[in-house]
C-alpha cells in the first residue's frame, strides 16, 4: 500500500482499452507505473475524459490518473486507519 504521505510520481502510462462512450467522452483503460520511497507499483484504471480538450489526450489521461490516484490512496489510506482502529490489524497480521 502507498502511504499517503509518500505521494508517488506517475512514471509511465499504457493506454489498454479506448472507446466512446457518448458524443465527444472517451473510456480508456490504462495501465500506471507509480514511483515512490517504497519502490515501484503497477495500477489498472478506467478513465473517463474528453475527445477534445487541451493538450493531447495522453496530457488529460495523466491529470486524470493523477486525481483518480489520489482520491484511491486516500481511500485506502482512510479504510487501513480505520482497520487499525478497530484491531483488525493485528489480526489480519497474525494470519
Amino acid at each position: 500500500m502507498l502511504r499517503l504521505d509518500a505521494s508517488p510520481e506517475l512514471a509511465d502510462l499504457e493506454i489498454r482499452r479506448l472507446r466512446q462512450i457518448g458524443p465527444g467522452l472517451l473510456e480508456v483503460d490504462v495501465s500506471v507505473l507509480l514511483k515512490s520511497g517504497d519502490g515501484l507499483q503497477a495500477r489498472n484504471l478506467t478513465l473517463a475524459v474528453p475527445e477534445e480538450g487541451g493538450g493531447t489526450l495522453r496530457d488529460r489521461l495523466r491529470i486524470e490518473a493523477r486525481l483518480m490516484l489520489g482520491a484511491a490512496i486516500r481511500m485506502e489510506n482512510f479504510c487501513f486507519q480505520a482497520m487499525t482502529a478497530s484491531g483488525g490489524a493485528s489480526r489480519a497480521s497474525a494470519a
